[in-house]
């Protein structure tokens, strides 16, 4: 059907009304500085710093004290006079992600840490996070979709009030035209922070080819996953071809420029998490990522490091049991066992694997040896009743 010219005049309209909407400017960035009463900003302030309550009471929220103090104490480094200006909350979610609001408050996601190699590669991802805050991208951005949401508003109201086809096709098009600018001002904004934390980070003297190095691993993640799955690894902030060939650009400029990784500090901090962060990843059950993860953190991981390792890559096996994945979960839980500090729970988790496949005497045996190394097992009765229960198949199979 062909556009009627007065509902392409009036679309032509919305997008000019979109695009020309004008905004206050942006206030000077000062530290320790609030936006005036006066202002939208401050409205905004009011409602995060609401929002802020909430996140501290969140179960999600890791309290440890010596993880949240090596954080804040990297994210001060990067963010020089600003570091008071900045709350750090370490969430425990899967996914990788860092975000920094207006108001100074600052997520990051222990999948971002269990992501990042080193000291160096993590203090890339927080820079980024700065740079949105001090360049204010997060307020262009909500001003921008006020205007966006106000303009919708009043076509919607028109088309309840016309009741009119047209109308509501002139709807259509104006948000096409709000996406649209979304999605060209984020990028911007993505690569404008790209730069404000390449910067930050090497001043400090970190390694100027960790920032790309870690999104090529990303990279290598995200295209591994499923895409009938609803959503990948990341929550926000998509890794993409440009970004890391625009950090490995940089890299190569400023290949001289320091030669620091932290990584010593970085496994001192996050290492008596490994094994939690590991269990919440096997939650997201994406299980092509999850293998590929497995792979990179194999690469460098040692000791009881790498028993964990390989008892979650027999869990996943296990669990997701495609072609040959029982005996590759096999074959796992025993390479986790050959590790000296392994987990106990490898026996038990094996017993279950020869249950499944029916083979009572060789789950008995792992149970037994789970029990062996864990008396005071806090599922001792439950174990106890499959190895009677296999001891008994295993007579009758005689």
């Amino acid at each position: 059907m062909t556009p009627k010219p007065r509902m392409l005049a009036l679309a032509a309209g919305v997008a000019l009304m979109l695009g020309c909407a004008t905004q206050a400017p942006l206030r000077e960035m000062t530290p320790g500085e609030r936006p005036s009463e006066e202002t939208d900003e401050a409205g905004l302030w009011s409602a995060l710093d609401q929002a802020e309550l909430s996140l501290q009471r969140s179960p999600l929220l890791i309290r440890d004290p010596a993880l949240n103090a090596y954080v804040k104490k990297l994210v001060c480094d990067l963010a020089g006079e600003y570091c008071k200006d900045i709350r750090v909350y370490i969430i425990r979610r899967p996914y990788f992600n860092a975000s920094m609001a207006p108001n100074g408050v600052m997520q990051v996601w222990t999948g971002a840490l269990l992501r990042s190699e080193n000291e160096a590669q993590i203090g890339f991802v927080l820079g980024h996070e700065i740079g949105h805050f001090l360049h204010q991208h997060s307020i262009k951005q909500w001003r921008r979709t006020k205007d966006i949401m106000n303009a919708l508003s009043l076509l919607q109201l028109v088309a309840a009030r016309t009741g009119t086809q047209d109308a509501y096709d002139i709807f259509d098009v104006s948000q096409f035209v709000a996406l649209a600018s979304l999605y060209k001002y984020g990028r911007d904004a993505e690569r404008e922070s790209d730069t404000e934390g390449f910067e930050r980070a090497v001043k400090l003297g970190y390694r100027a080819d960790q920032g790309s190095a870690l999104w090529q691993g990303l990279l290598a993640e995200d295209n591994a996953r499923d895409r009938t799955k609803p959503s990948g690894i990341f929550a926000t902030h998509p890794a993409t071809e440009e970004r890391m060939t625009t950090l490995r650009e940089a890299a190569e400029a400023f290949a001289s420029a320091g030669s620091r990784t932290g990584e010593e500090s970085f496994r001192a901090a996050t290492e008596p998490f490994f094994a939690s962060w590991l269990e919440d990843e096997m939650g997201r059950r994406h299980y092509p990522q999850t293998i590929v993860l497995l792979d990179r953190l194999q690469e460098r991981a040692a000791g009881v490091h790498l028993a964990w390792v390989e008892y979650y890559r027999g869990e996943l096996f296990r669990k997701r049991r495609a072609g040959g994945d029982d005996k590759r979960a096999i074959d796992a839980y025993r390479a986790a066992m050959r590790v000296p500090g392994y987990p106990a729970i490898a026996h038990r988790d094996l017993g279950y694997m020869y249950r499944t496949i029916q083979m009572p005497a060789q789950a008995a045996t792992e149970w037994q040896e789970y029990l062996r190394q864990q008396p005071d097992a806090a599922d001792r009765a439950t174990v106890e009743h499959y190895i009677a229960e296999a001891t008994g198949a295993a007579h009758a199979n005689r």
